[in-house]
């Protein structure tokens, strides 16, 4: 049960990150996640205490330096499934 909290704590965070990034946030602004460009440091203070509160859950499993590891080892996929998911990937003409 804490892997998939883990996993969906994770995937918010990156979430969190990817809407009021420099690159997103115009976008994000005429989309229905528009309060979240209206305070992008806010934003960005909740994801990192999100992954802060992700590697709390890992340590109580396992030790911090282990947890600090299964991090990142956690993170690599659920970010390149989520850089495939928000990006549209297809033929170009």
């Amino acid at each position: 049960m804490i892997w998939i909290a883990v996993l969906g704590l994770i995937w918010l965070a990156c979430f969190g990150f990817y809407t009021v990034s420099e690159k997103q946030i115009i976008k994000t602004r005429t989309s229905r996640y528009a309060l979240l460009s209206a305070f992008p440091v806010l934003v960005k203070l909740t994801s990192g205490t999100i992954l802060c509160m992700v590697m709390w859950l890992l340590s109580a499993q396992f030790s911090k330096s282990i947890s600090f590891v299964a991090l990142w080892v956690l993170l690599s996929p659920v970010l390149f499934v989520f850089i495939l998911k928000i990006n549209h990937l297809g033929k170009k003409l």
